[in-house]
């Protein structure tokens, strides 16, 4: 599922099978949603109006953990997108995390 964060839009929705990894065919996902809210942004960007001044000028990748793959890293420098994934848990983060921060993997 795809969210438009502001209003909170249900964009996209794929559905795959069980065994599917999560991150498989994201950027095939994205595109066509990213196209067409740069193409709104662009739009309310040129009117100008008060109503367009309040809105969010800029889109932002989110993702957890599981969508945090070279792919998906390039898709949005490519695109000239900003991003927040999480990061799977490694035995390197957790050396570097407090006792307070660690979690069973």
């Amino acid at each position: 599922m795809i969210f438009e964060g502001h209003q909170k839009y249900l964009r996209s929705v794929t559905l795959r099978t069980g065994k599917c990894d999560s991150a498989a065919g994201v950027a095939t996902i994205l595109r066509p949603v990213v196209t067409r809210l740069q193409a709104v942004l662009r739009k309310k960007q040129r009117r100008k109006t008060s109503a367009a001044a309040n809105s969010p000028s800029q889109l932002i990748v989110r993702g957890d953990a599981g969508f945090a793959t070279p792919k998906l890293y390039n898709f949005c420098e490519a695109h000239k997108l900003p991003y927040c994934l999480g990061l799977p848990s490694n035995a390197v983060l957790q050396r570097g995390a407090s006792p307070k921060e660690r979690f069973a993997p």
